[in-house]
């Protein structure tokens, strides 16, 4: 029995052996095939890939490893290659942490670094580190990718939104800048026109009303300019912006045309419009689209000598909801020549460069007109023949609106002298906020002509103390004042509720400033209408009408 199981124990041996050789060869049959799986990816170049000893020494590397760090295989052979020759000064620290996490987990986290090429300059790199196991001695596998190309996108995405940081910074001083211009340079304005205003309601000498009438024609074309340089500069740093609104076309473009009827007339011209009466109002912006006009209007006048001009108003289609107008504006003026027609509508530029001297103004007016009607969704176009007249054709799309124009014949009918009777005396008492003393003087000599009660103070904490001893029914109240500027001092008005009883008074801003948001930071802050400086006489009365009829004031006065 011991001899059979010492035969037995003999044949389970032998099998073992058997199955320990079989296992053998898969376990080489693996790892060759895992070698050669690892030399197929290190042959690739997919990556660069470099075996190194723990002093660091490159004992082998791939020919993408060779080519990152601009190094030749005859350099790796010579056994010079090594880390630390490869890496920055500020870099060096980076192995020996590698090292210590390899240590612990047997790879190292990818990290970004800079090799040091051979020829001096840099390349940033992503290096992976991990941990090999050999009979002679362990080895370190460096995995490193090439982010160059990377580095150069980032890098051009950061000049770009740099560019973008700037041109937004750009729009802001230049938006800064045209609040302060529109103020400073209206403040100024608004006492020019309001005096000569007011002188011309004076005795005067012949001499002297003529001298004021060239005064106040100077200012006007002053302001004109001045309101050319601040729509341009809206327009580029894209501030401008279109109301939508229901109006009757007839009507407001008669009113704007006539204004233009004297100039023609005095420069002995004729002016002729041809207006369709349409059955419904339009949605748009009339007063971007009566800036147009009378740039059109305006210009055609002043380049023409002889004859005349005409402006037209077409429809080009329309639908139940949409209607495109053709607004022409005709001249047998200078003309221009084909030369000069392909900037024509570029900035500060004229027919001719020679028109400037002769004609004056400042060759904004087309460029303006035409970025407007580009805005409203149109085209402006210019046909023009040298010494033979001009005709300038914009079409503008606009929504009809559902709004019916009625024809009210019941106005003709009234009484004259009951409608002067309504207005004939101005109710209510008006505190006037206004730290400059030439506009101070401006309003308070416009008030005393239209017949309002008013009195005047400096600044926002002068008109707290002023609602807190006396009563008034309406603020004019300027935005920018030493102290406390209209915007505080309106909110303060707003919210006080123990001291200032009518928190509800009307504020009407009286404002120098005049850019695209104005209007919409005096309402944000309380107030409830807006007069922008120079302020005429007859705009200023309708506005205190509009807010201190009989019905409205309680106070006595």
């Amino acid at each position: 029995q011991s001899r059979n199981d010492l035969e037995q124990s003999r044949n389970d041996l032998e099998e073992s052996r058997n199955d320990l050789d079989i296992d053998k060869d898969l376990a080489f049959e693996a790892l060759r095939e895992s070698e050669h799986k690892f030399r197929n990816i290190f042959d690739s170049n997919m990556i660069g890939m470099a075996f190194s000893t723990e002093e660091g020494v490159i004992v082998e590397a791939n020919d993408l490893f060779l080519k990152i760090v601009g190094f030749t295989r005859e350099d790796l052979e010579s056994g010079s290659m090594n880390w630390p020759q490869l890496t920055p000064e500020e870099f060096r620290q980076a192995r020996p942490h590698a090292l210590e996490e390899i240590s612990k987990t047997g790879v190292c986290t990818p990290f970004e670094k800079e090799y040091l090429k051979k020829d001096g300059s840099r390349v940033p790199v992503i290096v992976g580190v991990s941990f090999l196991h050999t009979k002679a001695h362990p080895l370190y596998i460096t995995y490193v990718l090439n982010i160059s190309e990377k580095r150069k996108v980032e890098k051009e995405r950061a000049i770009l939104m740099a560019k973008e940081q700037v041109a937004l910074e750009s729009s802001r001083l230049k938006s800064e800048f045209l609040a302060n211009m529109s103020h400073e340079v209206r403040t100024p304005m608004n006492g020019m026109i309001g005096m000569t205003d007011l002188l011309l309601e004076t005795e005067q000498t012949p001499e002297q009303r003529e001298l004021t009438k060239v005064i106040a024609n100077s200012c006007q074309t002053l302001l004109v300019i001045i309101n050319d340089i601040l729509d341009f500069s809206k327009i580029e740093a894209g501030k401008i912006q279109l109301e939508s609104v229901d109006f009757d076309l007839t009507s407001h473009t008669t009113d704007i045309t006539k204004s233009f009827q004297y100039s023609a007339e005095k420069k002995g011209l004729y002016f002729k419009t041809e207006f369709p009466t349409l059955p419904y109002q339009i949605h748009g912006d009339f007063g971007k689209l009566g800036q147009v006009l009378s740039n059109l209007i305006n210009n055609a006048i002043k380049f023409t000598k002889q004859g005349g001009v005409t402006a037209k108003i077409e429809v080009v289609k329309e639908d139940n909801e949409n209607v495109t107008l053709a607004f022409s504006v005709s001249d047998t003026g200078i003309g221009i020549s084909s030369d000069n027609k392909s900037w024509l509508f570029r900035p500060f530029t004229q027919g001719e460069r020679s028109t400037s001297r002769r004609f004056g103004g400042t060759g904004l007016g087309l460029s303006i007109s035409k970025s407007i009607v580009e805005i409203m969704g149109g085209s402006i176009q210019c046909e023009s023949e040298n010494t033979k007249g001009t005709t300038f054709r914009a079409e503008i799309p606009f929504k009809k609106s559902s709004t019916l124009i009625l024809v009210d014949n019941s106005a003709k009918d009234q009484n004259p002298s009951s409608s002067a009777q309504e207005i004939e005396k101005p109710v209510g008492r008006v505190l006037v906020a206004e730290d400059n003393q030439i506009n101070q003087h401006v309003v308070s000599r416009m008030l005393q002509k239209l017949g309002w009660k008013h009195h005047l103070v400096s600044n926002g904490k002068e008109v707290i103390h002023a609602l807190n001893e006396f009563h008034f029914d309406l603020i004019l109240m300027d935005c920018q004042m030493p102290e406390m500027d209209g915007y505080e001092a309106t909110r303060v008005v707003r919210t006080s509720i123990e001291t200032i009883s009518n928190r509800d008074i009307p504020i009407i801003a009286l404002t120098a400033n005049a850019i695209q948001g104005d209007e919409e930071k005096c309402r944000e802050c309380g107030m409830n209408d807006y007069l922008s400086k120079p302020i005429g006489k007859v705009a200023l009365d309708a506005m205190l009408r509009k807010y201190l009829s009989k019905k409205t004031v309680t106070s006595e006065t």
